[in-house]
């Protein structure tokens, strides 16, 4: 087996396919590349540890690592994501002005999961809008 692939199951069962984590550094990668990967994995991580803040989490770490192995799975480019993160935030914040999130109390709303659910609805868009290009690409 060759140092850059992913092992696979056994009897391809679970775990078959699935990518390496982020923090995987494995050939084919530059170093201008995985400079620019780190950075927008920074980006996020702030992204996400300052919606927890502002949407009481109570567990920082594990929104950060729900939001990143997002990212990764989403295989969107980490500039796009980030935006998203930030467009997630701001759409979460304007709901709970207008009372459309409503678990916890007044002034203290506990938010993440929504901000998850809209977060994971943008990039749901975002890759519906990248392989609807790529099809006019390919008829092209």
């Amino acid at each position: 087996m060759s140092e850059n692939r992913v092992p696979k199951a056994p009897g391809g069962g679970l775990g078959e396919g699935l990518r390496p984590s982020p923090m995987y550094v494995g050939g084919g990668m530059s170093r201008r590349q995985m400079e620019r990967q780190s950075g927008f994995l920074v980006e996020i991580e702030d992204g996400v540890r300052n919606a927890a803040a502002a949407f009481r989490d109570n567990d920082v770490e594990a929104s950060v690592t729900t939001a990143v192995r997002l990212w990764w799975t989403s295989r969107l480019r980490g500039r796009r994501f980030a935006r998203l993160v930030y467009e997630a935030r701001d759409v979460t914040q304007k709901r709970i002005s207008l009372g459309v999130v409503g678990q916890g109390e007044p002034g203290r709303r506990e938010a993440m999961p929504y901000f998850f659910a809209v977060l994971r609805d943008l990039v749901d868009q975002a890759r519906r809008g990248l392989a609807q290009r790529s099809d006019r690409r390919r008829a092209e």
